[in-house]
C-alpha cells in the first residue's frame, strides 16, 4: 500500500475518533425533529422495498398481486395482520434460488427462518409440539 494512501486512512480515523461524539450530537438533534425523522424513515423504508424487490426480481405490481391472491392474509397461518411495526408483509423466497414463494407475517417468516428454511426440521418442530400436547 502506498505510503501517502496509508497516512490518509490513519489521518481519517483519528479525526473520526476525535469527532464521534460531535457527529453523534448533531444526528440526534436533527432526529429530534419530528419533520427530519418521519422523512429519514420515509426515505430508508423507500430504499429498502425498492431494494428488496429489486434482489428478487420482484416489483411492487408482483407485490400487490400476490396480496390480492392470498386474500390479504399469511401465507401459512392465515392471518390478516402483517404483525411487524412497518406493517407489511414478509417477501417470502427461497434462500437458495431467490424464487419468491409468496407473502407472510413476521412470525411465520421469522419461525421458518430459523428453522433455515428445511422442510425436514419444520416437520420435526411440528412433530415435536404435537408429541407434547399428547403427552400433555
Amino acid at each position: 500500500m502506498p505510503l501517502d494512501l496509508e497516512k490518509k486512512r490513519t489521518r481519517d480515523r483519528s479525526y473520526d475518533a476525535e469527532h464521534r461524539e460531535q457527529r453523534k450530537a448533531a444526528n440526534k438533534a436533527y432526529r429530534a425533529i419530528p419533520e427530519n425523522r418521519a422523512r429519514e424513515l420515509a426515505r430508508k423504508a423507500q430504499y429498502n422495498k425498492a431494494r428488496k424487490f429489486e434482489k428478487y426480481g420482484s416489483s411492487q405490481e408482483h407485490y400487490e398481486a400476490l396480496l390480492l391472491e392470498q386474500r390479504g392474509r399469511c401465507g401459512i397461518c392465515g392471518t390478516d395482520s402483517p404483525g411487524n411495526a412497518g406493517r407489511r408483509w414478509c417477501l417470502d423466497h427461497d434462500h437458495r434460488t431467490d424464487a419468491i414463494r409468496g407473502l407472510l407475517c413476521h412470525g411465520c417468516n421469522v419461525g421458518i427462518g430459523f428453522l433455515r428454511d428445511d422442510p425436514e426440521v419444520l416437520r420435526a418442530a411440528a412433530f415435536y409440539i404435537e408429541q407434547s400436547r399428547k403427552q400433555g
